[in-house]
Formats: C-alpha cells, sequence, structure tokens
C-alpha cells in the first residue's frame, strides 16, 4: 500500500488557502466596488492598484500562504461582539457598496467562517500556520457551538477585513513585487505575512476589539 508523503496534507492545506485567497481577492477586484473608495480596511488607492493587476499577478498574491483575509472579533463570540458594535468606523460603507456584492460578501464571510471553525477543532497545524490564528484564539473559537457560530449570519461580513490592511508597507509591497519584483521578491512579500502576523500578536492592541498592527 503506498504511503502518504507527509508533506501532502500540509500542500493539500495550503492548496485550500489559496483557493479562499483568490476568491476573496476576486471580491476585492470586482469593477463594482470601483466607487465605493476603500473597503474591508483597505483604502482606494491599494484596491486601485490591485484592479489594475492582471491575472497570473493576482493568483500570485492569491499563492501567499496564509490567509488574506480575517475576522476581529470573530462572530459568536458575545463578549466581543458587544465590543465590536460600540465600534463607530464600518469595514465597508452601507451606502456606497452594491447590493449584490454585499451578498457575496456576505456568503463569503459565513462559507470562511464555517472553514475556519473546523480547523480550529480539528487541525491545530492549519490554525497556527495557514490561518494566523494564535493558541488562545484556536481554543476560544473551538468552544464554540455551531448554532454559536451561526449566530447573526447577515452580519458576519462586518467582522472580516483585509489581513494586515493597516500595516504601513505590505501591501504595497505584495502588490509592487508582483508587478517588477524577481521571483525571490515575491516570495519574500508572501512570507512576510506570516512573520508580520506573528509579531502582531505581541503587540499591544490599540483599542478592546481591535486588531493589533503597529
Amino acid at each position: 500500500m503506498p504511503q502518504k508523503h507527509p508533506d501532502s496534507s500540509v500542500q493539500t492545506e495550503i492548496a485550500e488557502i489559496v483557493d479562499i485567497n483568490r476568491e476573496f481577492l476576486r471580491l476585492l477586484t470586482d469593477p463594482h466596488l470601483a466607487a465605493t473608495g476603500g473597503a474591508l480596511g483597505l483604502d482606494e488607492a491599494t484596491l486601485c492598484c490591485l484592479r489594475q493587476l492582471n491575472p497570473d499577478q493576482i493568483e500570485c498574491i492569491a499563492a501567499a500562504p496564509l490567509l488574506l483575509a480575517e475576522f476581529s472579533p470573530f462572530p459568536g463570540d458575545d463578549q466581543a461582539d458587544n465590543k465590536y458594535s460600540q465600534r463607530t468606523d464600518r469595514m465597508v460603507a452601507d451606502e456606497d457598496v452594491p447590493p449584490d456584492w454585499q451578498r457575496e460578501l456576505t456568503g463569503f464571510a459565513n462559507r470562511l467562517l464555517t472553514f475556519v471553525w473546523q480547523a480550529s477543532r480539528h487541525d491545530r497545524l492549519l490554525s497556527a500556520f495557514c490561518l494566523g490564528l494564535d493558541k488562545s484564539q484556536a481554543l476560544e473559537l473551538a468552544k464554540l457551538s455551531f448554532s454559536g457560530i451561526s449566530r447573526g449570519g447577515d452580519s458576519v461580513a462586518t467582522s472580516l477585513h483585509v489581513r494586515l490592511s493597516r500595516h504601513p508597507t505590505f501591501w504595497p509591497d505584495l502588490i509592487r513585487s508582483v508587478r517588477s519584483g524577481s521571483r525571490e521578491q515575491q516570495l519574500a512579500s508572501q512570507l512576510a505575512a506570516i512573520q508580520l502576523s506573528i509579531i502582531r500578536r505581541y503587540l499591544p492592541a490599540a483599542s478592546a476589539g481591535e486588531p493589533r498592527y503597529f
């Protein structure tokens, strides 16, 4: 009986992450979003640069081995949800976002949340390495029931944003590398998502319920 290569499961998981990233980038580069300014934490200039990339360049960004989308706070966490509801900023402006796009985003966010929840319960390696969850996040998320994780399905997208969207150079560097960088520079920019996400965990949050940035 042929043995499964020890790296094959990791390769399968990374392939799943790339597929999720590809769908997320499709949403971010939707031409119907062009008139809304920034969205999901990314400013208008960065979104404009993303839309100017060709399909091969978008695919290169999608190949980052870490989710390019993240939840903060995780929907279904009552304490975090209460803190989040007190925030005045919105990830997406309701008046500007096309309804069809908002429905697509909500569907994507619900599917992604279920995927992340399942991974936190059954695959610690995937949670830590590919999803960017620290140990405490994964443990707390794994405790939630299906009904808990499903609560507020229509509003789950309000917790979704672009990973490292508030970092001053990550996204500009990533886009620049796929436009004109070498393969080594592109790989370094992709892997920077993991390094910067790990560093961010050890920095103080700006306020309760906020992702930590520097």
